[in-house]
């Protein structure tokens, strides 16, 4: 399984590759243009010709994890791409998600998102669907893998439409912070190994999930990768969960990251992560990593590729700037 974070800026797209037979699969988890409105999604599946996606998730409904699906769902209906399933936690269409998003063309957007899908549906055969935990926990993503829920649940679900208060960094503008109780948290199973993708949880939401009793990820055994919640947000971070979670030195950590007012990723995560033997990968240079970068102490605690995504890097300033590629095999991960 290949494993791409998509340098998108502030905001969230990563591809998930593998081979069946000789059949050549892509599954997609969230989809931001860049800052320049670049939709470097999109373009990876034109470079690799794919002629069907296996599965699209839509994290939650916030734009910078749905900005490109437009562009790319346009894509797939006038080229006749097959999409098998169309996947997300908005279980309340339109009426419940106008209050995701606090700007006009947001809302419009995360609407004409869902148009595409239901055109997919009637034309292409899309399968479309609501998860949360209890309803549809574990799916197979390729022979030996598989993407198990962890959230939301219907107790997420029901603070988001109750407008729940939380602890929280102020959003991407346009974009309304309860949605942020939708977010889904995956882990991504091989053998007994896993890569922990957990979008914009909040900290309560991660804390939930590290209490849970019985099951793999509650002592945290086993983390290959983990995606930092929320762009690094320092509201989103928890130190109790993350030390459970650093079984082996060097264990990668990612940060999905770009230009931002908010000093994403924050020194609180950084230095947590820096001091615990974590590996930090990160798709920007930005908020305290620069001088966290600067620091030459710390400097060789963060590990960059920039070679690695030539198209999404070639007009950035920053030589830190680029996607972040794993493979994940045989319960291991690896970067390449």
């Amino acid at each position: 399984m290949k494993i791409t974070f998509k340098n998108v800026g502030q905001g969230d797209s990563i591809i998930l590759e593998w081979i069946e037979g000789t059949t050549k699969k892509v599954g997609i988890i969230d989809c931001n243009l860049n800052s320049r409105k670049e939709n470097h999604v999109l373009e990876h599946i034109k470079k690799e010709k794919y002629k069907e996606i296996y599965f699209i998730i839509l994290s939650h409904p916030h734009s910078d994890h749905f900005s490109g699906l437009p562009e790319l769902l346009s894509y797939l209906l006038e080229n006749k791409i097959c999409l098998r399933y169309f996947i997300h936690t908005c279980t309340s269409v339109p009426d419940n998600l106008i209050m995701a998003n606090e700007s006009k063309e947001a809302t419009t957007n995360l609407q004409k998102v869902f148009r595409l899908v239901q055109n997919l549906r009637d034309e292409l055969n899309t399968l479309e669907g609501t998860i949360a935990v209890g309803i549809t926990d574990e799916f197979p993503v390729g022979i030996g893998y598989s993407l198990k829920l962890l959230a939301p649940t219907s107790k997420h679900i029901q603070n988001y439409t109750g407008k729940i208060e939380y602890d929280h960094d102020y959003e991407v503008e346009g974009n309304s912070h309860y949605a942020n109780w939708l977010s889904t948290v995956f882990q991504l199973k091989n053998q007994n190994s896993y890569v922990l993708f957990t979008s914009d949880a909040p900290r309560d939401v991660i804390k939930e999930i590290g209490l849970r009793p019985g099951n793999e990820y509650y002592t945290g055994e086993n983390l290959v990768l983990g995606q930092i919640p929320h762009h690094g947000a320092g509201k989103n971070h928890l130190n109790s969960f993350w030390k459970l979670r650093n079984s082996k030195k060097n264990m990668p950590i990612v940060i999905s990251v770009g230009k931002n007012n908010y000093g994403h990723p924050s020194k609180e995560a950084i230095d947590f992560f820096s001091k615990n033997n974590f590996a930090i990968y990160s798709t920007n240079e930005i908020g305290y990593l620069i001088k966290f970068s600067q620091n030459k102490s710390l400097s060789k605690k963060i590990t960059h590729l920039d070679i690695f995504s030539v198209e999404s890097t070639q007009n950035e300033t920053s030589k830190f700037s680029g996607d972040k590629v794993f493979i994940f095999e045989n319960g291991n991960i690896k970067n390449v």
